[in-house]
């Protein structure tokens, strides 16, 4: 009789399990994408370096930098900055490198981002541009036209090339190579002459 009591209740494989967010990052490899098991959470990178899966609207309330996976496996983090007691998204691709922090400069109306390389690689930053965002398009001309004369990067004080691609007309991406001395990198926003 137990034999048949048992015959007939559903058995769950281990594919039916999602793995938890501790189980995800315990067996992590590389360009593997880490999910949380509740689809209403966001993945998060806690400032104390752990992760967790919670609300969006707790991230957005303690700050808490998202951490999102692109199709290739990369990981992106949205974190946030502050400028004129306000909060912006700025979002972040790197790899073999870890991003410190990333800061609005008002003298030079300049994004601050420190960086500790562990090998050259590339950055890829991607930044809301427009009214009511951290680059504010302040200039009076059209903005297809001076895109690419917005923006000059800096890394440890000397200027360096960098490609920029409109993904939209309020978001642009930079993608900025460095090398394994490279500690600072500055992203300042300027109108053509």
């Amino acid at each position: 009789m137990l034999v048949d009591l048992f015959s007939q209740q559903n058995v769950f494989s281990d594919s039916d399990h999602h793995p938890t967010l501790k189980e995800q990052l315990y067996n992590y490899k590389p360009g593997e994408i880490i999910t949380c098991s509740n689809p209403h959470h966001v993945l998060v990178l806690r400032p104390n370096e752990q992760w967790a899966c919670v609300y969006d609207t707790t991230a957005w309330h303690f700050k808490w930098n998202l951490v999102t996976f692109l199709e290739s496996g990369a990981m992106q983090t949205t974190t946030y900055v502050m400028h004129a007691d306000r909060y912006y998204p700025i979002s972040y691709q790197v790899n073999n490198a870890d991003i410190g922090p990333i800061q609005w400069q008002n003298d030079l109306s300049s994004l601050s981002v420190s960086i500790k390389p562990v090998d050259p690689r590339r950055l890829v930053l991607t930044i809301p541009v427009g009214k009511n965002t951290l680059f504010e398009n302040n200039c009076n001309v059209l903005y297809d036209f001076i895109v690419q004369t917005l923006f000059m990067v800096l890394i440890n004080n000397q200027e360096s090339i960098f490609e920029l691609v409109k993904v939209s007309d309020s978001i642009v991406r930079i993608e900025i190579g460095y090398d394994a001395d490279s500690k600072d990198v500055e992203i300042l926003y300027i109108c053509p002459l």
